[in-house]
């Protein structure tokens, strides 16, 4: 069984909670989580140094198990319709990634994502971002 987890509202949120998991996981399975991410993939230097820093990366080959998103696109988006496209973008990529390694269960933010993951057959936990009040 494989599992893979978000980056970006979902590890970045709950940084303890993750790591514990991740420790868990490792420990019980023997098997190595996935990281996918939206990020580019010309940001996986600063993407490497933070999950290292968060302790994510403590057993893992990051060219291996951390898959990020490998076309370029311009951030802050355009318009509203360049953003919609690039979020499809993204969930068909991450429903790829899914099937092509073979991921059991998918942690993710992104309602998007986890529905698209879900119809395609994977196990699905989806996590909700802390409320940032003002």
């Amino acid at each position: 069984m494989k599992i893979a987890f978000d980056l970006d509202g979902t590890i970045t949120a709950h940084p303890e909670f993750f790591k514990t998991l991740y420790d868990a996981w490792v420990a019980k399975t023997g098997s190595l989580p996935y990281i996918l991410t939206a990020r580019m993939e010309r940001d996986r230097e600063v993407t490497v140094a933070q999950l290292r820093e968060l302790g994510m990366l403590t057993y893992i080959d990051p060219d291996h198990q951390l898959q990020m998103y490998p076309h370029s696109y311009v951030w802050p988006f355009k318009s509203a319709d360049d953003e919609e496209y690039i979020k499809q973008q993204h969930t068909v990529w991450k429903v790829e990634m899914c099937r092509r390694l073979d991921v059991s269960i998918l942690i993710d933010d992104c309602s998007r994502n986890a529905e698209a993951c879900q119809r395609a057959g994977v196990f699905v936990l989806h996590v909700r971002s802390p409320i940032q009040l003002r």
